[in-house]
């Protein structure tokens, strides 16, 4: 079995695996002891519902938007049409194999032009500016309390620090001169001189643009805020519905860890942000082990309204892309391909 089968085996068995932790997460929601829990959803406001869904387009939207504004210094694109691409893609993340990845690169090369080594450097571009908005807030709660005045401070004045650093490194290697110094640093080492020199350098090296580009990384890291902001508000809202007794910085902690788990995880969102989530708050001594099936069961009411929000929002998307016109092009062009042949087999036979 070669490198790739191995690979796509063993994201299969992680995908299974996910849907056993999910099952397992489930089974813990359901039980007799969690059972007034899960009674209080019949006790949720109109008002709450809405808010809960409103927040999951938020996410979807801001995600979307930040895709777009972080390539902006190196190609145009629509708006909208990007939060179409992000939206299908969000819809196709629950399965395993990273699809969401491949068609995010299907779609930005063959439709968008734009060579694959950038879409990797955008993608880098990407995470680099989560971390200069996740970090400070997780500081900000390490370092304070109560998530007063002072943590706001904390985490708005440092995510500003952190992506005015990231955008003042990436300038020293931006444009031409930026780049042959790059070069000339990385001819030490011996790897490194390879990676980065001729056509595929320049294209790995827009990643570091598009981090220079001031105005589009400061862009990305105010919608950063305003998505894990979001995703907060998500958290507080579910907890309030099944009333489970959580502060603001414990809904950061968790929209935070869920909102990373999704992103990184292997093999795929199902499970692995549910238990993730929940693991990482008994850790925090957010919850005890007694409590935890509270954090367990807000975090599998956030994926349900959720989920509801990515079909609808993927099928948009895909409605938008007509991804229907791509499906049927590939196949009347594989049902036409052996009519083309056969008639070049006869203009050969004639000739």
């Amino acid at each position: 079995m070669s490198k790739p089968d191995w690979r796509r085996a063993g994201q299969g068995v992680g995908f299974l695996l996910g849907l056993a932790l999910m099952g397992w997460c489930i089974a813990i929601a359901l039980s007799p002891d969690n059972r007034e829990q899960l009674s209080h959803l019949l006790d949720a406001t109109p008002g709450q519902v809405a808010i809960l869904l409103g927040c999951s387009l938020g996410t979807l939207l801001f995600n979307g938007w930040i895709f777009w504004v972080v390539l902006l210094p190196v190609k145009r694109t629509g708006l909208w049409y990007m939060s179409a691409v992000n939206a299908v893609a969000t819809l196709i993340s629950y399965a395993p194999f990273k699809i969401s990845v491949a068609f995010r690169v299907v779609v930005h090369n063959r439709v968008d032009r734009v060579p694959v080594l950038t879409i990797g450097a955008w993608m880098a571009a990407i995470a680099v500016l989560a971390l200069t908005v996740l970090a400070p807030a997780l500081l900000a709660s390490m370092w304070t309390a109560n998530q007063g005045l002072l943590w706001w401070a904390l985490w708005l004045g440092g995510s500003a620090l952190f992506t005015g650093m990231a955008v003042l490194l990436a300038r020293a290697f931006a444009g031409e001169k930026g780049w042959k110094r790059l070069a000339a640093l990385c001819s030490a080492v011996a790897f490194g001189r390879h990676m980065i020199s001729g056509e595929h350098g320049r294209r790995l090296h827009a990643g570091i643009d598009m981090l220079s580009h001031w105005r589009a990384s400061f862009a990305a890291a105010l919608l950063r805020v305003g998505d894990v902001s979001v995703q907060g508000v998500r958290v507080w809202v579910a907890a309030q519905i099944l009333h489970v007794d959580l502060g603001w910085g414990p809904c950061m902690v968790i929209a935070s860890t869920y909102f990373l788990i999704g992103v990184i995880s292997p093999i795929g969102m199902l499970g692995s942000r549910e238990g993730g989530s929940t693991a990482v708050a008994t850790l925090a001594g957010i919850a005890s082990p007694d409590s935890a099936a509270g954090i367990l069961t807000v975090s599998l009411l956030i994926t349900a309204s959720e989920a509801l929000v990515n079909l609808a929002g993927g099928g948009i998307g895909a409605i938008f892309l007509r991804v229907d016109r791509w499906l049927l092009s590939r196949v009347s062009r594989r049902a036409a391909s052996p009519d083309r042949h056969g008639v070049a087999a006869e203009q050969d036979e004639r000739n």
